[in-house]
Order: structure tokens, then sequence, then C-alpha cells
């Protein structure tokens, strides 16, 4: 049965969260002078601005109702003090929220991780201020994402815990108008009208099911967009860099606290800020913001695994109440099922399953294949453009920018192949590899025929994400989905939710932490919830609760 109500209270919810972030995006530009080129920018970092904001109040206080409340209130009061300044992109900002509901309602959350720590993890934020130790309930707990803190805001008294993975869907919608308007603009330049295009497409086609985000869908969408503003900065006169520089700089932290793999972003950082060096000033107030910022993560994750870069060995500290061992052994299987580990006939140690390429031969039969697959779906529409351009038009020439990304992008592909060989955790390397490479090949580049291929190409790729979507829709409404048409948060099946019982600490009876009453993973529960039940202890020092193993 269709629920009507429930469907346009889905739109409003969307309508409300992205006028949230729309607001404190808005803000959060004109606070550190920043010259967001687009209604999309704002966006992104109203969504890092929100998950800055969490993780600062979290140290303090649990991101309850009290203080989301506030929040959203706050956040449309944003919106409409600056309406006069947004009013002029109002057509996309709809745009943005159309898109951003076809892809969310009746979906359901990515699977397992979303069960199994991401949900989890934005439950314990919005009922508990920052457990020590929180790893040892659950490891994973060491890899959440940044974007759980942004998530973990919209948890409030008007949407309940229903918007919570909205801010997802928003920034994806968001990129993809991004890199459409970067295309058809007059003023860009040739070279960056490609690459929108081309980054346009790959989100369209290869990212455009939600039950697939996770934390890394978004992360891609977002090293786009650094590799866009990269490129941008090689072709913009000295006016703007010191702009560009913190966008560039504000990218690549938000990225970082995504995904721990886009750390190496730091190199191209290092050299755009030596570049122009003339123009940075370190004592900025967005510099000295980030580090804040940056610090608290650090810090945070100290806190939460007793190591600063989880499960990174050398940074973990083995004296601490709440020291644990499961770095390395997490860092060994994350390598080890990265490259295979399950399809091998042969069940090695994952010390020795790693060592000596032994892996190679099980990944190259198995998910190599899959790769190949997930990448032939791209690689004709690309082809099929680039050689459309590339005949009786002016001749084309890569910009500094594209060069230096073109032989980093090489370098990152193999760190990815030696270390996480995994599509999901590659598709954004992989797919910018071949677009730059793409690109780099290029001779000549027909104005003309690129005009005519992006008025053709962008209604069908918008047309593409509404019919898949739709499909998916009628499926789910003759199957009559049991979180009607909400995100399912709440169990990996359609029909049910999942029951819950409370596990005392072996050393204080009344503190306990939640799991499953069918062993099953957690999802959305009250906090904090495992699967796994362990032998733990808890201890409560100046109001904040410490896990430790009980030895």
């Amino acid at each position: 049965m269709i629920n009507f109500l429930n469907i346009s209270l889905f739109y409003i919810f969307i309508i409300v969260t992205s006028i949230t972030i729309t607001g404190y995006g808005k803000f959060f530009c004109r606070s550190f002078n920043i010259n967001c080129s687009s209604l999309s920018l704002e966006i992104i970092f109203g969504c890092f601005f929100l998950g800055s904001l969490a993780l600062v109040i979290n140290f303090f206080f649990p991101i309850n109702l009290i203080i989301t409340n506030i929040i959203l209130i706050s956040g449309i009061i944003l919106f409409f003090y600056y309406f006069k300044k947004i009013n002029k992109e109002i057509k996309y900002f709809l745009i943005i929220t159309l898109i951003a509901f076809i892809t969310g309602i009746y979906e359901t959350s990515n699977r397992p991780d979303a069960g199994l720590y991401h949900l989890p993890y934005i439950s314990i934020l919005n009922e508990n201020k920052i457990i020590l130790g929180l790893n040892n309930l659950h490891s994973r707990f060491g890899f959440t994402s940044f974007f759980q803190y942004t998530s973990s805001v919209f948890n409030n008294s008007f949407f309940s815990e229903k918007a919570i993975f909205f801010p997802n869907l928003i920034l994806y919608a968001s990129s993809l108008i991004y890199f459409f308007r970067l295309c058809i603009n007059s003023n860009t330049s040739n070279e960056l009208k490609i690459l929108s295009l081309f980054f346009g497409i790959s989100i369209a086609v290869d990212m455009n099911r939600f039950s697939e985000f996770g934390n890394d869908e978004n992360a891609h969408m977002l090293f786009f967009i650094f590799i866009t503003n990269f490129v941008i900065y090689f072709t913009k006169n000295n006016l703007d860099s010191k702009n560009l520089i913190k966008i560039i700089i504000l990218l690549s932290l938000f990225l970082f606290m995504i995904k721990i793999t886009y750390s190496i972003l730091v190199l191209l950082v290092i050299f755009i800020i030596f570049n122009s060096f003339k123009n940075f000033k370190i004592f900025e107030r967005l510099n000295i913001f980030l580090f804040f910022i940056f610090s608290l993560w650090i810090f945070k994750n100290f806190l939460i695994s007793s190591c600063l870069i989880y499960p990174i060995e050398n940074t973990c500290f083995d004296n601490l109440l709440w020291s644990n061992n499961f770095s390395i052994k997490e860092s060994l299987s994350a390598e080890a099922w990265a490259k295979g580990y399950p399809d091998s006939e042969i069940k090695y140690k994952y010390k020795d399953y790693i060592s000596n390429f032994k892996w190679f031969s099980t990944w190259f039969t198995n998910h190599f294949i899959f790769i190949v697959k997930k990448i032939s779906v791209i690689l004709p529409i690309l082809f099929f453009i680039i050689i459309s351009i590339n005949r009786n038009g002016i001749i084309f020439k890569s910009s500094k920018g594209l060069k230096l990304i073109f032989i980093f992008n090489y370098i990152f592909i193999l760190i990815w192949f030696l270390n996480f060989p995994v599509y999901r955790f590659g598709s954004g390397i992989l797919i910018s590899t071949i677009v730059v490479t793409f690109i780099y090949c290029l001779k000549n580049f027909n104005l003309i025929n690129f005009s005519k291929i992006t008025k053709i190409i962008i209604p069908l790729l918008i047309l593409l994400i509404f019919s898949k979507n739709m499909n998916r829709i009628v499926d789910r409404i003759q199957n009559n989905y049991f979180n009607n048409p909400w995100i399912n948060i709440y169990s990996d099946s359609y029909e049910k939710k999942i029951n819950y019982k409370k596990v005392y600490f072996s050393n204080n009876q009344k503190k306990f932490y939640y799991t499953t009453k069918s062993g099953g993973i957690c999802y959305y529960a009250p906090s904090p919830c495992t699967h796994l039940v362990k032998d733990l202890g808890h201890k409560e020092i100046a109001s904040y609760n410490i896990i430790f193993k009980n030895y």
C-alpha cells in the first residue's frame, strides 16, 4: 500500500535537512572568507561544519535532542538570513532535493557495514558523550567515519531518527549538480568541461544506489571534487589561488576523516602550499580551525581505540587502561580480506596469505573480474565521447594540474593495489585515473560536438537516476516494505525489527551494554550495542565511561 502522507513527509524532511545544511554552509563560508563558487560547495562545507560541531560537542555531551533541536532551528534561521544570496540558486537547490528524494525513498542502509558499526555508532553519539575504550566493545568502531558525526545531528524532535542518512543523499545530489553545472558553464575551460562531464557520468552511472554508499561512495565523490579544484588552481590567476588553497585543504581534511586511505592527499596539499607560499598564511583563521578539528579527530581516535590513527600499529599505545591488541589483528585481517581471503581455497594465516603475493591468483580470478565488469559499464561511454570531441577541434593541451594528477593517481593506484585492492575502496581512484588518462591523451577539442553531447547526455543521466530508482520503489511497494517509505535503519530485513537485551559488565552489575537477542548485528539500536558478547570491564572517571578488557 502506498503511504502518500509518509512520502510527502520524506520530501519535506529532505527539504528541511537541505535548508539546515545550506544555512550552515553559507555561514561557514562567510565566517572563514571562503568564496564558494556554487551552492554545491556550500552544502558540502555545511556537512563538514555540522560534523565538526558534533565532534566538538561530543567530548562534553551526547548529541541529544536538546542539542540537535537547537542545531536544526539555528540552521533554518541561517538559511533565511542568507536567503537573498541563496535565492539566486534556488532552482539548483530544488533539483538537489529531488535527486536526494528519489535516491533515498524506500531504500535500505548499506549492508552489512551500516548495521555492524555505522548505525550503532550514530546511536552512541546520540546517547553518550565520548566513551573511552569503545573499540573494546567492537573493533569496527575504530573505523567510523566523520560522516557519522554529521548524521548524528539529524536525529531531532522534528525528524526523529528518520533523517540521519539524509546528509549522505544531499551530498551525493550536490556532487552531481556541481559537475553538471561546471561542464555547461561557458566560463569553464575546455579541460574542466570534459573532466566535470566524465566525473558526473561516473557518479550517475556507478554511484547511484544509496544502499551501496557506506562510508566509501561519498568520499569518492569528494575526491573527484578535490581533483577538479586542484586542476582549477592551475588554470586560475593569482587572485583566486588563495581561495582555492582554502577549498583544497578543507576538502583534503574532510576526505581524510571520512576515509583514512585518502591521507595520501597531503602530498598534493603540501605541493600546493609550497607552490603559492606567498599567498598562504599559516595562522589564518581557517587553518587554525582546521588544525583544531584535525587535532580533536586524532584525540578522539586515541580515546576510543588507544591509537592515533586506527589500526596503524605504530600509532597505538599499549599501556593504557583501555588499550587492546586489536590493531595488529584488525590490520592483517582487513588487508587479507581486501585481497580476496574469503575466496582462497587454501586457508593460510592472514600474515602468510598477504605475503609474497600469495593472494594475487585468488584476487585475480575473482575480484579483478568484478572490477573489470564494473568499469566496463563506464568505459564505452567515456570512449565514445573522447572520439566525438577529438575530431576537427582546436588543439588541446593538458594543464600542469592535470599532469600532476595523472602522475599522482598512478602512484595512488599502486598503493591501493598493494594494500587494499577492493573496488569499493578504490573505485574513486580507479575511475579518476581512467578519466584523467583519457583527457591526458586528448589531442583536439571540438566544443560544438561537446555542447551537443552534454545537451543529450546530462538529461539522459538524470533520466537514468530517476528510472532506476523508480523501478526499485515500485518493487518495494509491491513487496510491502517494512519501513515504508523511510530508509531502513532497523534491520537487514524488510519485515522485522530487532530485539535487544542487556549485558552487564563483569565488574559492575549496574552498568551494561546491549546485544541482539538473535545474535545478529545491531543496526540502529539502544546504545552502546555490539553483537559480540565479551568479558568486559567498566570504570567511570570524572563522568566519562571507560570500557576495558577484563584479563
